[in-house]
């Protein structure tokens, strides 16, 4: 990732789960990447995206689906090009049995 434009936090079914250096355009793939991908765990169709955006703290929560192809989209669903902010918190949860 180029000169960084903030940090996000990469949390979950991640192999290396930590805060992450962001440049401008920096999409939720190459943050993905940058941890080192899912683990064989990871429940792909579930990643969790949560944005506080100021001056009211207003909280949106996305989802991403990385295990359709193409990522189905609609309200709050968004692609493998959806471009990411300073602050975001990305969370991948593990799938249940």
């Amino acid at each position: 990732m180029a000169a960084s434009n903030g940090e996000i936090s990469m949390q979950g079914q991640v192999q290396f789960p930590a805060r992450y250096r962001i440049s401008s355009g920096c999409t939720i793939s190459e943050a993905l990447d940058a941890a080192g991908g899912f683990t064989p765990t990871a429940k792909r169709n579930g990643v969790r995206i949560t944005r506080v955006q100021s001056p009211f703290d207003l909280t949106t929560l996305y989802t991403a689906d990385f295990a359709s192809k193409p990522a189905q989209q609609g309200r709050n669903v968004v692609g493998r090009n959806f471009v990411l902010e300073a602050k975001d918190l990305i969370y991948v949860p593990e799938e249940q049995p």
